[in-house]
Formats: C-alpha cells, sequence, structure tokens
C-alpha cells in the first residue's frame, strides 16, 4: 500500500510495509473501514478448500 508523505518542500508516495499496514489496520478504525466491503467478501472464499482453484469474480 503506498502512502503519502509530505515534507516543507516535497510530497512524495511511500511504500507501508506489511507489519505497519496490519497494525494500522488494528489501531485505526478509520483506516480498518476503507477494508470492511474487502474483509466481507473475501472471508468466505478464504475457507473453502484450496482444491477450487481461483477465486471467482467479486465485482462485475
Amino acid at each position: 500500500m503506498l502512502t503519502r508523505t509530505e515534507s516543507s518542500e516535497v510530497s512524495s508516495l511511500e511504500v507501508m510495509g506489511y507489519a505497519a499496514f496490519c497494525g494500522r489496520l488494528d489501531d485505526d478504525p478509520q483506516f480498518a473501514k476503507w477494508f470492511d466491503r474487502l474483509r466481507t467478501a473475501v472471508a468466505p472464499e478464504a475457507r473453502l478448500p484450496a482444491e477450487r482453484g481461483p477465486l471467482p469474480q467479486l465485482q462485475p
């Protein structure tokens, strides 16, 4: 995930690492809200047996 960082002179994008992403997902309700629909859509698929093949399309 990319995050915007701004200094007095420059605005740039940085990659958020996995540990930082997971921590923010747990600690920041506003951030976590962005992922509610994704969690709801993916969770049932994640519980299915692996031999099913690729995930079905979740959006038209």
